[in-house]
Parts: structure tokens; sequence; C-alpha cells
């Protein structure tokens, strides 16, 4: 093993390149990762000064999930409010509850989407006869499946809203992990990784996606957006097309506390994972943004530091000098990696084997790769105009 200094100058090439490398991929995983870890602290609300709300839940099937789910919402601690449930299969199950339900809450309202309604997303539409249903100036919407942390929700998430706001983007987790073993870990890593990027960058001022299980805004502002028209032919899009043209860097605010973040209940947790990762990735061509591809360059820029590194290790296997020079390089990564994805899946509740980092962050862009193949080969299925029925 060779310990001198004196190295062929295009090992010290590699190395200056493998630095940067290291130092841009840290930098930015980092900024992110803490830049959402600290929004997750927010100030105890003033309900006394906050205006009416309307609460859009959608349902399908739900009744099981709205048993639980609802009165944790009739109990919000809050002025002004009411709660309108917009089932999508209005069984006669949940018919029955329902009305049961609207006898004991006074501000509990519920419809339904017609039966047979087709070429066109019924979510949407749920959502849409929702809105104009509702009485107050402000929506939030929401899922039957969606529970809230605790009474004062609602009061957290109003509180965000102040002069010249005009949409918050909340945030709803899983509750649980997607799967068992590696690949439940990697997907909590993925599921975190996602939501980093965009509430990230919505923290910043340029929001293009939010979350529909949690995501608030002005009655007014859906309207003067027509509503989801710029997506009708598509079955998705209601929670980042939408948010697309409604926000801006002055009109935005941020709310991911643990007290704002809605937990999601689901028996199906994997193929709920599967899908909105095929939903997200269809729309996500018909945003209108850079800022979606900075986390795909990032993760071309890891496998390219690993070749650096790889061509160190074949080319100067003789070197200890160098070989500990790429050794520290890999292991600060490594570290960075995995500070951030404790410090965000904490954020997130999104949790797992995060000494694994490093290897879910490469192996991401495989995954994403993977996708975007199926959603090619499922693509017609996308559009409203097939006859499936699809919410």
């Amino acid at each position: 093993m060779d310990y001198s200094f004196v190295l062929p100058i295009y090992i010290y090439q590699i190395l200056a390149v493998a630095t940067v490398l290291a130092a841009i991929i840290a930098i930015w995983t980092l900024r992110r990762s803490f830049r959402v870890a600290r929004a997750t602290s927010a100030p105890e609300p003033d309900n006394d000064a906050q205006p009416g709300v309307s609460i859009i839940v959608y349902s399908n099937s739900d009744t099981a999930n709205l048993r639980q789910s609802l009165p944790l919402l009739m109990a919000q601690v809050y002025p002004k409010f009411e709660v309108i449930v917009v089932d999508d299969s209005y069984t006669e199950h949940t018919k029955d509850f329902l009305l049961e339900a609207s006898l004991e809450y006074h501000n509990l309202y519920h419809t339904y989407v017609p039966a047979g309604t087709e070429n066109l997303s019924r979510r949407k539409l749920s959502l849409t006869l929702g809105i104009k249903a509702a009485k107050y100036e402000y929506i939030i919407t929401t899922a039957g499946n969606c529970y809230p942390p605790d009474e004062h929700w609602l009061g957290r998430i109003m509180s965000h809203f102040s002069d010249g706001i005009e949409v918050v983007i909340g945030y709803s987790f899983i509750n649980g992990t997607p799967g068992t073993g590696i690949r439940g870990a990697f997907r909590c890593f993925d599921i975190a990784s996602t939501a980093v990027q965009y509430l990230s960058y919505a923290i910043k001022g340029n929001c293009y996606r939010g979350d529909a299980n949690c995501l608030a805004y002005k009655r007014d502002l859906f309207f003067a957006n027509k509503g989801y028209s710029r997506s009708l032919n598509l079955h998705y899009g209601d929670d980042d097309l939408f948010v697309n043209d409604i926000t801006n860097s002055q009109n935005t605010a941020v709310a991911i506390a643990p007290g704002c973040q809605m937990r999601v209940e689901t028996d199906t947790k994997v193929k709920t994972y599967r899908d909105n990762k095929l939903h997200y990735g269809f729309t996500a061509r018909y945003i209108r943004t850079l800022s979606k591809y900075s986390a795909a360059a990032i993760s071309w820029l890891r496998w390219l530091f690993v070749a650096a590194i790889t061509a160190i290790g074949v080319l100067a296997y003789h070197s200890l000098v160098a070989i500990v020079a790429a050794f520290i390089l890999l292991a600060c990564l490594c570290a960075a990696e995995i500070v951030a994805y404790s410090k965000a899946g904490k954020a997130l509740n999104c949790r797992a084997m995060a000494a694994l980092a490093p290897l879910f962050a490469l192996c991401r862009p495989i995954v994403n790769m993977r996708y975007k193949f199926t959603n090619y080969r499922l693509r017609k299925t996308n559009f409203t105009w097939q006859r499936r029925n699809v919410r």
C-alpha cells in the first residue's frame, strides 16, 4: 500500500469532483429537511378572531372510518364551522349513519354523487358539490378516513390565514408503515422525500402541490379559478394541478406542525402508497414549475458521486491516501443523508430505518423510473373519457 501524497493529477481531479458533488448533495438535502423540520413549530390559535369555515369531507364507502373520524371533526373547538360529507358511494348503510349523525350535530350536512355519473372525476365532482353547498368563506378539504390530532386542529389550520394569505397547505400521513421489512422502510423514505421536496418549496414561496386530505383555501378563489377547469379531462389533479393554479409566492402558507397534521387510516397501506405514486406521477407532467426537477437532478448526482468514488477505488486502489479521502467523503455524505432523513421523517411521521437512507436515496430514481413506465402503460385510464369507475 502506497502512503505517498504524490498521485496522478487525474486522481486529484476525480477527488475534487467527488468533493463538489458531495457538498452540493449534502447542502441541498440538509437545507430542505431542516426547513421542513423548523416549520413544524407553530403558535396556538386565536379562535376568537377567525372566520367561519366549511370542512368538505370526501367519502367513498367509509362508514366505518366516519363513525370514528366524524365525532373528532365535530368536536373542534372553533366558534363557527360546518362539516359537509359528500359520499361517492351512498350505500344505505352510509345513508342511515349520516342521517342519524345529522340529528346529533346541528352543523353537519351531507350529500352524494348521483349514481351512474361517468366520463368525469367523481372525486372532483364530489368536492365541487360540497364547495357549492358551503356557506362559509373558507374551505378545508379532507377525507372520511382522515383523523385530526385533537380538538384544536381546525383552529391551528385557520390561524395561518392572515392578510394576503388565501391558501394553506397542510399535510397528512399514513398511520403505520406501508409494508414490512426493507420495502416498507423504503416507502416511508420515499413518502418523506416527496413531502420534503414540495413542502420545502412551498415554505420558500414556490408552492406547486398540496395534500387534498388537509388543504384550505378561500371559497371565492375556487370559483375565480373556475374550479378544476384545467384538469377536467383527468381523474386526478385536485391537489396538485389545482394548487399549482391558485398559489403564488404571496398568497400561500404552510401548516405542518404536529397539531395540524391529519392521520390517514387505511387497511391497504401499500395500495394507497402505490396509487398515490401513480396518480401524482401522471399529473406531474402538467405542473408548471421547474422546482419539481430539482430532486431528480440531485438523485442522479448521487449516482455520479458513486461513480467518482468507484473510479478512485479502481484507479488508486494502491494509494491509502486516495482510499481514505474517498471513504471520508462517502462517510460525510451518508451522515448528512441519515441526519436529513431522521429530521424530516420525525417531522412528517415517516421514520423507518434511517441508517439505510443513503441506499434508499440511490434506489429512489430507479423506482421512480419503474412507476413512470407503469404510468405510460396505464396512461389512458387517467383520462375521464375512459369509461371506467375511477375515484
